[in-house]
């Protein structure tokens, strides 16, 4: 017998769709946040529309955790999963996301950040930049360049210039920048106090 679609099911297919895939942690953190039991009722509502074939799902080779998505043949990268925990995590802590890129360059493509996210969160809008560390160390050298071009402050505000995260393995570390620099770790462990309070 075939399920009624909610509007939530409209929507969490609609992001499968411009991102290419969902995880359950993640659905739960978007969609499910004021459900007692969000992963739960994640896992539950994806593996319905997964039986009735309105989603595909394939197993992340190098974390066993399941993806859904609608195209099994366009398969998230490690980095996208990163990029994905992240916008999920801001929406879970009440951001409205209000842009999310992944295709920016700047200083005439020598800086390619792995996001760029304008958000607005307590009635203000920030600009936000994501790295993801996987293999190769940010350099914050590159980015303290880019702020003495000018060319971002043009479009946040003189006085502007993005926060600045940088998630990999070594969460705890501090910066010595002049900007501002936050570190997380794969887990998003202090999210509120290092992005929404930084």
């Amino acid at each position: 017998m075939a399920i009624i679609l909610k509007q939530r099911d409209k929507d969490i297919m609609k992001f499968i769709e411009k991102y290419e895939g969902i995880t359950i942690q993640q659905c739960g953190k978007m969609f499910f946040k004021n459900s007692k039991f969000p992963y739960d009722s994640a896992r539950l509502r994806l593996k319905k529309l997964y039986n009735h074939k309105y989603l595909k799902r394939y197993e992340f080779s190098k974390n066993g955790f399941l993806v859904y998505c609608i195209n099994k043949s366009r398969r998230l990268s490690l980095h996208k999963i990163h990029l994905l925990n992240f916008y999920a995590e801001m929406i879970n802590q009440g951001c409205k996301i209000l842009s999310f890129d992944t295709e920016v360059e700047y200083m005439n493509c020598k800086i390619r950040p792995d996001g760029v996210v304008m958000y607005e969160f307590n009635n203000e809008i920030f600009p936000l930049i994501i790295e993801i560390d996987l293999t190769n160390m940010t350099s914050i050298k590159k980015y303290e360049a880019l702020y003495k071009t000018g060319e971002l402050q043009k479009t946040y505000g003189n006085d502007v210039f993005p926060l600045i995260c940088i998630i990999g393995h070594n969460g705890d570390r501090k910066s010595n920048s002049f900007l501002n620099v936050s570190y997380l770790d794969f887990d998003l462990n202090d999210f509120n106090k290092k992005v929404l309070m930084a």
